[in-house]
């Protein structure tokens, strides 16, 4: 997760951490919202936040 205006850790520096790990990177999703680094602040960034977290647990629970 990566808030376009994010001042502590930017998208680009989300998307590098990611790629340097030595984890399955099929596992891994990094979703880009319109927010800082606390996307559920934003009404339209939480809605986006909330979809994507009910479709993780819908995945899981398969």
């Amino acid at each position: 997760m990566a808030g376009d205006f994010n001042l502590v850790m930017s998208w680009a520096e989300a998307r590098f951490a990611l790629s340097q790990t030595p984890h399955d990177s099929t596992r891994m999703h990094l979703v880009r919202y319109p927010s800082g680094h606390m996307p559920y602040l934003g009404a339209e960034s939480r809605a986006a936040l909330r979809a994507d977290l009910d479709d993780f647990v819908r995945r899981l629970a398969r």
